[in-house]
């Protein structure tokens, strides 16, 4: 009996030791956090909590009602710099207390933030390194294996202006190492595995543009986008008011963006990286206005080559893919009667070998193969072939239209030329080769009751029948069911783009056969 009453004496000793230690503790370390924040945090934050509860058990602290603040936003009179935090919990797993004893600082296997609201508020050009300070000095303070976020929504004003909104942000880095080295780079830590999902999320390009996306994730070796859109932040009439010279103005909608094979980065010298397998864009609805009522702009355009050429780091995309998808252009010559349209459906690109010259000596081609339906109607095909490494821009573009009726070019040619076309355009056919002056190659046709109606000036729903008479006379109205072909050279006019040289080379052969 009295062996029993030892031995319950024992564990209830035991007991209120680990009762008494778990107290002590738990006051020792709410003493002493204060202490260690206030005096590792030479930060630019001040950081302030609710409460803070610590299991021995579980080896674990948990701290509320977090406020991140910058210590100059205390000041009268300072600007609004810096992030601004509020987090309702945040928890500190498997950290080591006697880390916190010799050392003043927290060392932990993982850091749990659940559900913050931050918004940080940065000058209009910020500060490269400010990353790798704040990083530096967190690092005096906590140092943390994993890292997680829950929910969080995020908020960043660049100059004062709402530049990205990212709402239900989860987040998760894993295998984390902060050192002297890593602080060097221009991402200041090392990690094993990442991954971030986020439930919406805006971000401002410039005062033109918006991008959004639902559904973000990006994870190693993939980013998955849904719901993409590329949206102006003005009408049409205010976007040409605000340009000083003739612009394409962009709106772009997309089911999904999703890259596949992915892999990004930092050299050590700082030069970024992007490199994918695949480059999936499914169901783009894309619309590019041009308004000739801005000045013209007589600036030379760069051709894709060039472009690529100019990518100041290295990009790669083996397969870039454009799926069910539409596009159309269209161009005004003013508000009073509406804008011409060219618009291709049930669009399917695929790309193979897109890719930046930057650190390269040779590469492949660039070869685009596109297949859609021409304004709705007729089967097109073409072939586009051009080598970024070449510094004449040649380039080779082959393509076929099938079994187009005419008619459907009213959209486009009776409000910007007030004139129909009827007839039908059994068989197109061109192979153009060319470089940044121009275009040469054959064209060839077969049509047949070609006509033209010219509509009056002053009301341009009347038909314009001596214009149309005359008009009519001079073109021929059918190929008697052969193809007739062409050899075409256009010179390129320098300030216009490579589409504009593929429209007028198309425009010489029909004008070389029809007239």
């Amino acid at each position: 009996m009295k062996r029993y009453t030892r031995l319950i004496i024992v564990i209830a000793s035991l007991f209120v030791l680990i009762i008494a230690l778990t107290v002590g503790l738990n006051l020792w370390i709410k003493h002493r956090l204060p202490q260690i924040i206030n005096e590792n945090n030479n930060s630019a934050y001040q950081v302030t909590y609710g409460d803070v509860s610590v299991s021995l058990l579980n080896q674990s602290i948990i701290a509320r009602d977090i406020v991140v603040i910058p210590r100059k936003a205390l000041s009268a009179g300072e600007e609004k710099l810096g992030l601004f935090a509020k987090v309702p919990s945040v928890e500190i797993k498997d950290f080591s207390y006697w880390d916190l004893i010799r050392e003043n600082r927290i060392k932990a296997g993982a850091l749990i933030v659940t559900k913050p609201q931050a918004t940080l508020f940065q000058p209009v050009s910020p500060a490269r390194d400010e990353a790798r300070k704040t990083m530096a000095k967190l690092d005096q303070i906590i140092y943390v294996r994993d890292f997680y976020m829950h929910e969080g929504d995020l908020k960043l004003y660049r100059g004062g202006i709402s530049t990205m909104v990212a709402d239900s942000v989860s987040m998760q880095v894993e295998g984390i190492l902060v050192s002297p080295n890593t602080l060097k780079n221009i991402i200041p830590i090392e990690y094993k595995s990442y991954r971030t999902d986020c439930r919406a999320i805006s971000y401002r390009i410039n005062r033109f543009y918006e991008v959004r996306g639902r559904r973000f994730a990006l994870m190693p070796h993939k980013l998955e986008i849904r719901d993409v859109k590329l949206l102006p932040l003005m009408g049409r009439r205010a976007f040409i008011a605000a340009i000083p010279e003739e612009k394409d103005l962009f709106t772009i909608n997309m089911r999904s963006l999703v890259a596949d094979s992915l892999q990004w980065g930092f050299y050590e010298n700082e030069g970024f990286y992007a490199r994918a397998k695949s480059l999936i864009l499914d169901r783009v609805n894309a619309n590019i206005y041009r308004g000739k009522m801005a000045p013209d702009d007589p600036e030379r355009k760069k051709l894709y080559g060039e472009l690529l050429r100019e990518i100041p780091f290295e990009l790669k995309v083996n397969t870039l893919q454009m799926k069910n998808s539409r596009i159309e252009y269209e161009e005004e010559l003013d508000f009073d009667h509406g804008a011409g349209k060219v618009y291709f459906t049930q669009f399917y690109m695929t790309a193979r070998g897109v890719a930046s010259t930057f650190g390269r000596n040779k590469m492949p081609d660039v070869n685009i193969d596109v297949n859609c339906r021409f304004m709705g109607a007729a089967k097109m095909k073409t072939n586009w072939r051009f080598n970024p490494m070449d510094k004449s821009d040649g380039f080779r573009i082959r393509g076929s239209i099938l079994n187009f009726p005419a008619g459907r070019m009213s959209v486009f040619t009776k409000p910007y030329i007030n004139a129909d076309v009827s007839g039908e355009l059994d068989e197109v056919y061109f192979d153009f080769t060319g470089n940044a002056n121009g275009a040469w190659g054959e064209f060839a046709v077969n049509y047949d009751d070609l006509k033209v109606k010219i509509y009056k000036k002053k009301d341009r729903k009347k038909k314009n029948k001596l214009l149309t008479a005359i008009a009519n006379l001079f073109v021929k109205n059918d190929t008697k069911e052969k193809v007739n072909s062409t050899e075409v050279k256009v010179e390129r006019l320098k300030d216009k783009s490579f589409f504009n040289l593929l429209w007028r080379s198309v425009a010489a052969g029909l004008k070389e056969i029809v007239l």
